[in-house]
Parts: C-alpha cells; structure tokens; sequence
C-alpha cells in the first residue's frame, strides 16, 4: 500500500483561513567533502524534470577503498535521457557509457542494467543552486557526483 505525498485533511470551524495539510518530507540529501572518491553504482532511477526524462545514478562513496573503507554517503549523479535523436556522444550518459568500455561502431541500443554494481573513481562536488541557478539557503548545499573518473572493477 502507497503512502499518499500529500494528505489534506478537512479545515476546523476554528481556523478556516488555514488549511491542515500534511507531506511526507524526504532528509535532507548528504554533503560530502569535494574530492575525488571510490563508489559503487548501486541505484538507477528515472524521473522526469524540465519536460524531459531524466535518471538519478545512485553512487555509495567510500572514505578510501571502497573494500575495506568507511561508506560516506549514498550520493546521486544527474543525467539526461536523450529525446528521439538518441545520445549525444559528448553527453555525461554517452561519456559514462564509453568510460564503462561500451564503444559501439554505430548506432546501438545499450541496456542501462551494465551500469549495476561497477566500482569507479568519481568526482564529488556540491550543488548549491536550485533549479532557477538561484543560490541554495545556508545549509542545503548538498554533494553530487560531477563525473566519472575511471572504472575501478
């Protein structure tokens, strides 16, 4: 059974002038130092944003080796979907897919499932502005993954 994003429930005779609704309020996204760190791809979720579709790379980063280190945070990389002209080779998807070792001769339909499980060396950097590039309040800065370094394993 689904939980409802948001629940309006009926105004009291008291305060009519002020609704009564609640949200389910996700935590905060974590920050993470700036620096250069080893994660595993872990999660693959799409979603759409700006009237495109879009995907939400989950990476679990480690402070030092992602075998023996201290798992920091599981932080997100942002990329774009391509329309109906399919990627463009200098896209982060395309990038991501070539670093991966995918280099294709032609045109090929790549299933997104190899992205799962990869150890890499990821950039992480903050995201401190909001959709409108107006900056983020004190606080909400929050970290992502700017780029794919290499593929560790």
């Amino acid at each position: 059974m689904s939980v409802p994003a948001a629940k309006i429930v009926s105004i009291s005779q008291v305060d009519a002038a002020w609704a009564h609704v609640e949200v389910r309020l996700p935590p905060p996204r974590p920050r993470v130092e700036p620096g250069i760190y080893q994660a595993i791809s872990v999660s693959l979720t799409p979603f759409n944003a700006y009237d495109r579709r879009n995907l939400e790379l989950g990476f679990d980063v480690f402070q030092g080796d992602a075998t023996d280190g201290v798992l920091l945070a599981r932080l997100p990389m942002f990329l774009r979907l391509p329309g109906k002209r399919g990627l463009s080779p200098n896209s982060k998807l395309a990038r991501l897919l070539y670093v991966l070792g995918v280099k294709p001769t032609r045109w090929t339909r790549v299933d997104l499932n190899v992205l799962r499980g990869k150890l890499w060396s990821i950039e992480v950097g903050d995201a401190d502005r909001d959709s409108t590039n107006a900056g983020l309040p004190a606080g909400l800065a929050y970290s992502v993954v700017k780029r794919v370094i290499s593929r560790l394993a």
